[in-house]
C-alpha cells in the first residue's frame, strides 16, 4: 500500500432534498467535502493509504468533519485545528432541462487563514508517493497561494509525485492572476489535471478530442509537464450526460470511449476522476490503461449520491473488463 497525501478545503454542502429550488427548501441534506477530500477519501475506497491535511475549526462542526475523514478510512493526523470557521456552500441540483445551482459561503474560513507554521511538511511527506491539490486552494486567500508554493516545493523536494488538479474558479481569482501561478509551480508539477481552453489561442469553440489533443501540446510546450489530462462531458441534460478522457504524455495523447450515465450526483464526479487515475498509476498501469481505469471511476461515482466515490477496486475493474453496459444509443 503506497501513500497519497491531498491538501485543501473542506467545505460542508447544504442541498435541498427532492430536487427542490434553494427558495423552496424547508430541509437540507447537510454532506462534508471538498475536491482534496474527497480524492483522499475515494482513493481509501479503491484500497489506497491517503492522508488528507487541512485546518478546520476547533469545535463540534470540526469533529464531525474529521470523524467522515476517519469512518472513509482517510488518515486526520496533519489536520489543523483552529480559525473562525468551516467554508459552506449550498448546492441546488439540477434535473432534466434545468441545470445545477451553486451559492458559496466561505470567506475567512479555517483553511484560508492557515499558515506555514501549522504544518509540518516533512513529517507529511515522509513515505509518501504521491501529492495532489487543486488550484481551488492557492486562490482562496494569500496565506494559501504561499502554503500551496511551500508544500509543492516541499513535496518535490522528498521525491514525491505531484498531481495538480488547475480547478480554476473565477468567482475565487482573475484568469491572469491564476495562469500566472499555475505557470510559476509547474517546474513541481508531474500531472496536470485540466486545461482552461482560453487561454489557448488553438481553441474556436469546440471542445472535443482534436481541439483537447491540441491544448495538450501547447501545454506540454509551455510547461514541460510530463502528464496532462482532461475529461470530456457532452451534457444532453442535467440528468443525462455523457463522458470521454484523454491523456497525453509528451509525445502521443490517448483517448477513452465514451460513456453515457445516468446522473444522480454529478459533485464529486471530477476527483473520482483524479482519484482513479492516481490509484492506477500507483498500481502500475501505464497511462492508457490509467484512464479507462479512472473515466468509469468517475462514471461510477455519478451514480452515488454525495460527494464522493464509494466503488471498491473490484467494481470499477469489472467495469473497465466489460461487465457493466456504459453505452447507449441517443
Amino acid at each position: 500500500m503506497k501513500k497519497v497525501v491531498t491538501m485543501g478545503e473542506m467545505l460542508l454542502r447544504l442541498t435541498p432534498r427532492h430536487y427542490k429550488r434553494l427558495v423552496q427548501a424547508d430541509s437540507f441534506r447537510a454532506i462534508f467535502g471538498g475536491g482534496e477530500a474527497n480524492v483522499a477519501i475515494s482513493l481509501a475506497n479503491l484500497g489506497h493509504e491517503s492522508l488528507f491535511v487541512s485546518k478546520i475549526p476547533d469545535n463540534e462542526i470540526g469533529l464531525a468533519c474529521k470523524d467522515v475523514l476517519d469512518e472513509n478510512g482517510v488518515n486526520t493526523d496533519f489536520l489543523k485545528f483552529g480559525g473562525e470557521r468551516l467554508g459552506l456552500y449550498y448546492s441546488e441540483e439540477g434535473s432534466g432541462v434545468r441545470s445545477s445551482y451553486v451559492i458559496y459561503d466561505r470567506l475567512n474560513s479555517s483553511i484560508a487563514e492557515a499558515s506555514i507554521d501549522d504544518f509540518d511538511f516533512d513529517e507529511i511527506f515522509k513515505n509518501a508517493s504521491i501529492f495532489h491539490i487543486s488550484g481551488i486552494t492557492p486562490a482562496l486567500s494569500k496565506s494559501c497561494k504561499e502554503l500551496t508554493k511551500i508544500a509543492l516545493k516541499k513535496a518535490k523536494e522528498a521525491g514525491v509525485f505531484v498531481s495538480f488538479d488547475l480547478n480554476y474558479r473565477s468567482t475565487l481569482w482573475p484568469l491572469d492572476e491564476a495562469v500566472k501561478f499555475y505557470e510559476e509551480v509547474s517546474p513541481y508539477i508531474d500531472l496536470c489535471i485540466g486545461v482552461i481552453p482560453e487561454i489557448h489561442p488553438s481553441f474556436k469553440g469546440v471542445f472535443n478530442e482534436k481541439s483537447l489533443e491540441k491544448m495538450f501540446e501547447e501545454t506540454y510546450q509551455r510547461t514541460g509537464i510530463k502528464y496532462i489530462t482532461s475529461t470530456i462531458r457532452k451534457s444532453f441534460s442535467a440528468t443525462d450526460n455523457r463522458l470521454s478522457a484523454g491523456i497525453y504524455n509528451g509525445r502521443d495523447a490517448h483517448f477513452t470511449d465514451e460513456i453515457d450515465v445516468r446522473v444522480e450526483e454529478r459533485i464529486g464526479g471530477g476527483d473520482s476522476y483524479t482519484a482513479g487515475l492516481l490509484c492506477s498509476l500507483l498500481d502500475g498501469k501505464d497511462k492508457n490503461d490509467a484512464v479507462e481505469f479512472a473515466i468509469r471511476a468517475s462514471a461510477l461515482k455519478h451514480t452515488i449520491k454525495g460527494d464522493y466515490n464509494l466503488s471498491e477496486r473490484e467494481e470499477v475493474e469489472d467495469f473497465v473488463r466489460g461487465k457493466h453496459s456504459g453505452r447507449i444509443e441517443w
